[in-house]
């Protein structure tokens, strides 16, 4: 990876150019297709300038958490993210937390629903310092097993670390890992180039 180059560009560029490789370097496997949702922090005027551009890929987003001149945002695309919380797993994890109406995912309003309850968790836990919700790694795709490994022990004793914590499947993480590597290799040089987050998305 081009370490110096990226600097560079960070000195050099403007808000518009700054988003563009932010969304390249933390949201790469999300604009190559290989994911369906990804969180990003940014700053307030940073998000709107994200914002105003992601109906170009398909893509939606909602606002987890606001402080200050700190954004969390989940991007998605909806019909992968109704997809992964339509699964049986999935739906029993979350139902564990409170989730509710995940048998209607489909329906659009309900999946809006379910995004403002982990919204609701996410403004607590920063807030008053509860747990933070863990269950955050269904909705961005983590393999159940994964996510169950990490809340039953307490992030510690994993076999794998690298865009998550892993406790099941070691090789298939790796695999995953590798894409998404490949993916944020991809996606910065290609920014580098002079092209805009939207137009390097699939």
């Amino acid at each position: 990876m081009p370490i110096e180059l990226i600097r560079n560009y960070y000195r050099t560029t403007s808000n518009t150019s700054y988003v563009n490789m932010t969304m390249a370097l933390h949201c790469a496997p999300f604009l190559k297709g290989i994911k369906d949702s990804t969180l990003l922090v940014l700053k307030p005027e940073d998000a709107k300038l994200m914002g105003m551009t992601l109906y170009r890929m398909n893509a939606k987003c909602k606002t987890m958490y606001r402080s200050g001149d700190k954004m969390i945002l989940l991007i998605y695309r909806e019909r992968g993210l109704k997809k992964l919380l339509s699964e049986k797993r999935a739906k029993k994890f979350l139902l564990e937390y409170g989730y509710q109406g995940l048998d209607a995912i489909q329906d659009t309003l309900v999946l809006n629903q379910i995004l403002d309850f982990l919204k609701v968790r996410f403004e607590s836990a920063y807030g008053t310092r509860k747990e933070f919700p863990h269950e955050i790694g269904v909705f961005l795709g983590y393999p159940i097993e994964d996510v169950v490994g990490f809340i039953e022990n307490h992030g510690q004793n994993f076999l794998l670390t690298g865009y998550w914590k892993v406790y099941s499947d070691k090789e298939r993480a790796q695999k995953m890992f590798q894409s998404y590597d490949e993916a944020r290799e991809s996606a910065i040089y290609e920014i580098l180039e002079g092209k805009k987050f939207y137009e390097i998305a699939v």
